[in-house]
């Protein structure tokens, strides 16, 4: 998720279950690896939204796969422009509460 992207001084921002979410994948494929994502969170200054702030909000949003209605409802909390994702059932949203849904590629081209 970025805020104020695609402008100068754009903020990183992540929750904190899609932080759990990475951290697990990553020791299970790379368990000598597992220091990696967390270094990088913190060196790249990722905001992170935790969970008490944008609880309410999940079952609140519209989404054909449910367990991703909690990235909508962190990156409205977090008052996030953009989620860039490659997850399909996101993406066909295009939009969710103003908040635009696009690719990395597509990220990219905007800065």
């Amino acid at each position: 998720m970025l805020k104020g992207a695609p402008y100068p001084g754009a903020v990183l921002v992540t929750s904190d279950e899609v932080l759990t979410e990475a951290f697990r994948v990553l020791a299970a494929k790379f368990p000598a690896r597992g220091q990696v994502l967390g270094d990088f969170v913190r060196s790249a200054g990722f905001e992170v939204i935790q969970h008490g702030g944008y609880a309410a909000l999940v079952p609140r949003q519209e989404c054909r796969d449910a367990e991703d209605r909690h990235v909508l409802a962190a990156a409205k909390a977090g008052k996030c422009s953009f989620i860039v994702t490659g997850d399909k059932d996101l993406l066909s949203l295009k939009k969710s509460a103003g908040i635009r849904i696009v690719t990395t590629s597509a990220c990219l081209r905007m800065l």
